[in-house]
């Protein structure tokens, strides 16, 4: 969405996708879990589905770069920019979770307030 991508944007998710310009996996494409479950679909059926061809064709789009560089504002930390182990240009699997995340890293954003009670849609401090 920091890009102009619209929720509404429909993707062609087949059941196998070669990507032009990612590093494709073995056996040369990516696939999604199940058959049958790709069609054309917004992001938000695409996600509700979990289909992996339409979040590696947005990946293109976006880029993998700027993917990760939101992925650390959002609070993971293992997702270096520098070094070993930073995410390279091309690796198109990087979307699809192919590295080990930490379960208090994918909890939503809180607040660094010190909260005093929760309802059920938000923290008050």
């Amino acid at each position: 969405m920091d890009q102009g991508i619209s929720l509404s944007t429909v993707l062609p998710a087949g059941d196998l996708y070669v990507s032009p310009t990612l590093d494709n996996p073995p056996p040369g494409y990516y696939r999604n879990a199940a058959d049958g479950e790709g069609a054309n679909l917004s992001i938000p059926q695409a996600t509700w589905n979990s289909v992996n061809t339409a979040f590696v064709q947005l990946e293109e789009r976006v880029g993998v770069l700027e993917v990760a560089d939101m992925a650390r504002k959002l609070g993971l930390t293992n997702v270096p920019a520098f070094g070993r182990g930073a995410v390279e240009g091309r690796e198109g699997s990087f979307t699809l979770g192919t590295r080990d995340v930490s379960p208090l890293d994918m909890a939503p954003p809180m607040p660094r307030s010190r909260p005093t009670a929760c309802s059920a849609t938000r923290w008050r401090p």
